[in-house]
């Protein structure tokens, strides 16, 4: 005897095969999880780690920061900035490597990155999400960035932060103990040019230990800059015309306007643009240092003319 066909066999033959497209042509991707409390860090080199976290740069951010699943980022693979969306199931980011993809799938299956409290953690193994955050544009490391993200964050690394921080703490402590002890003569001149006011908020001069507290403050705040101006050309040719101006030996805008001149009469120095007048230092400063026939004989007049 015959065995009955059931409802659901009836119902398949009356609307054809069933969409197995999802569950047969892609492996499906864990989702992205995003928490601010019970965190693990997954250490690169680690074999039981568990998530990747991500952290939002804005300390003040709260509740959640939806990070679109859809963007143009840089692709490694061409060079080219390209369309990279972030769909559920589908192994690639990169759009022109989705194909015959049924745009009801795309509808329903879009993905998007998810900060909680500044904080977003995603599975190891949802390899597409990862590279889609560390593609983006709002990924601060990302070498092909393009500054000014909407929601710039970072990988949170404590080991490599931690070694950063300790780095960075010896280096501004390397800068601080050379400030510490230059002798008295070039702490003047570079102080000047790093921006150290030498009078205090009552216009009354520092003393020299006041004048070093602030240029050691100045060598912990930006080492690096403290560093690459030390004892350079810049910092000598500035502080001459810094000189040549208190002392009055610099007429800027008197005798012609939007020009510079030697006041005891030794000729015109060079013709000031209108919006440098009120940054003739720096003005003069960068023209001392150009290799023009004006620069050249500008440093030499100075080198002779200001002590």
């Amino acid at each position: 005897m015959a065995k009955s066909a059931s409802i659901k066999h009836v119902q398949q033959a009356m609307d054809g095969p069933e969409d197995v497209w999802a569950k047969d042509q892609y492996e499906y991707s864990a989702p992205v999880q995003a928490s601010d409390f019970n965190l693990e860090y997954a250490d690169k080199d680690k074999p039981n780690k568990r998530f990747v976290i991500f952290k939002l740069v804005n300390n003040r951010k709260k509740g959640r920061v939806h990070l679109a699943g859809e963007a143009d980022l840089y692709n490694p693979a061409s060079g080219k900035i390209e369309r990279a969306r972030l769909l559920l199931g589908v192994p690639s980011i990169w759009k022109n490597e989705q194909k015959d993809i049924p745009e009801q799938y795309v509808r329903e299956n879009r993905r998007s990155i998810t900060f909680e409290n500044r904080i977003a953690r995603i599975d190891v193994m949802d390899h597409q999400a990862l590279e889609y955050v560390r593609r983006h544009n709002d990924f601060t490391e990302n070498p092909h960035r393009r500054a000014g993200g909407k929601y710039d964050y970072f990988e949170w690394n404590p080991q490599r932060q931690e070694a950063e921080a300790y780095d960075r703490e010896v280096f501004e402590m390397e800068m601080v103990q050379i400030a510490m002890n230059l002798p008295f003569d070039k702490v003047k001149k570079h102080a000047l040019f790093l921006g150290v006011r030498f009078n205090d908020e009552l216009g009354e001069p520092k003393t020299e230990k006041g004048i070093r507290r602030d240029y050691q403050i100045m060598a912990k705040r930006n080492p690096q800059r403290f560093k690459d101006t030390l004892d350079t050309r810049e910092v000598e040719v500035h502080y001459l015309v810094r000189r040549a101006l208190l002392n009055t030996q610099i007429d800027v805008n008197g005798r012609e306007r939007g020009a510079a001149y030697w006041s005891d009469g030794g000729g015109r120095i060079c013709k000031i643009p209108s919006g440098e007048i009120n940054n003739a230092l720096k003005y003069l400063t960068d023209l001392a240092l150009t290799n023009s026939d004006e620069g050249r004989a500008f440093l030499e007049q100075l080198e002779t003319r200001v002590k």
